[in-house]
């Protein structure tokens, strides 16, 4: 059954500024899905076999600067993020607070969960932020449920989008290359019909996961296998520096991106990059795993509070991003209107 939304606190003034999660119940779906990329097949049943809430938006650009703006990411960026190599972070799209977050590495993305655990109030006890496994995000964005039973392999639909197949579907639900206007959007934009009220699963942004790489994951997997990517991502919890190294291994993304064909904004889509790359394609969003972290009372004032499990989904503004290699010309990406290979090929 599903539980209503949980608040956290960011610490930002007086009152902290919020970010929310959606519950999403522990079950089983069909991952993958046949007929467009070796590396999403074969498609097989994967069990999420505890409950877990997953951010309601990407990060937004507001979220992300309370930690950016702290003297906690000057000392992260004089210490880790030097050895990862890592300059201030400049968005692509600078000034739209409640656009996504991009020109966000998986290391920045790291250094902000661990930011969260620290810092903000309203955690729920053993639970840790951390960045969802790609079995957690495609099970969410695939959730279905007949009232109040549990999503199962049967009641979870294999469709290309939540809401259905073909781009008339996407197009309903998010920002792709044909409707982006080349920018991103902000997250809370337009209506959302997600059953579990997450919002801009598909397009806007790509999202990091916790994953390491794998193109055969799916065919050295047994089918009905429980929490893929899980015990990998709870060992990396607990060391001093996850992903230490930055040209390797790549990292996942999902959901697609503003510049993306809608083929590339499939629930199924899997996709990598080094965890050192910024892009104006790449942002990320939280989840709230079991764990051993998490806060009590007795730590922190507990600010935790139940909202409607509803949300709204992603829009933006500028042809260009500045980052680590400057200014990029998006219109200079490669892809059916470029010669250009900016972006690395299935």
């Amino acid at each position: 059954m599903v539980r209503p939304a949980i608040t956290i606190l960011l610490p930002r003034g007086k009152r902290g500024l919020p970010m929310t999660f959606q519950h999403v119940p522990a079950g089983s779906f069909l991952m993958g899905q046949r007929g467009e990329y070796a590396d999403e097949e074969p498609a097989h049943t994967a069990a999420i076999t505890r409950d877990f809430y997953l951010g309601t938006f990407p990060v937004t650009q507001e979220q992300f600067a309370v930690w950016t703006a702290s003297a906690a990411h000057r000392e992260w960026l004089a210490t880790t993020g030097k050895r990862q190599k890592e300059d201030p972070h400049k968005n692509g799209f600078p000034g739209h607070p409640r656009h996504p977050a991009e020109q966000v590495s998986w290391h920045l993305a790291a250094g902000f969960c661990r930011w969260v655990e620290k810092n903000a109030q309203g955690l729920l006890p053993g639970f840790r932020p951390w960045l969802p496994t790609e079995a957690e995000r495609e099970y969410a964005c695939r959730w279905r449920t007949d009232g109040d039973a549990p999503c199962s392999a049967a009641s979870c639909a294999s469709t290309e989008y939540y809401n259905g197949d073909g781009e008339a579907a996407l197009a309903e639900i998010g920002w792709y290359d044909r409707n982006s206007a080349s920018t991103t959007h902000a997250v809370d934009e337009r209506p959302e019909t997600h059953p579990l009220g997450v919002c801009g699963m598909h397009g806007n942004v790509w999202e990091w996961c916790a994953d390491v790489w794998d193109q055969r994951a799916y065919c050295s997997r047994p089918d009905a296998v429980s929490d893929p990517g899980a015990a990998k991502r709870a060992a990396e919890l607990d060391e001093k520096e996850p992903g230490a190294s930055r040209n390797h291994p790549h990292r996942v993304l999902r959901g697609g991106s503003w510049f993306c064909t809608a083929r590339d904004c499939r629930a199924a889509y899997r996709y990598r990059y080094v965890p050192g790359d910024r892009f104006g394609l790449n942002g990320f969003r939280l989840v709230l795993v079991p764990g051993s972290g998490g806060t009590s009372g007795a730590e922190r004032q507990q600010t935790s509070r139940a909202e409607p499990a509803t949300g709204d989904g992603g829009r933006g503004t500028s042809p260009q991003a500045e980052g680590a290699g400057g200014a990029i010309d998006f219109t200079e990406l490669n892809g059916p209107r470029s010669g250009r290979k900016f972006l690395p090929e299935k």
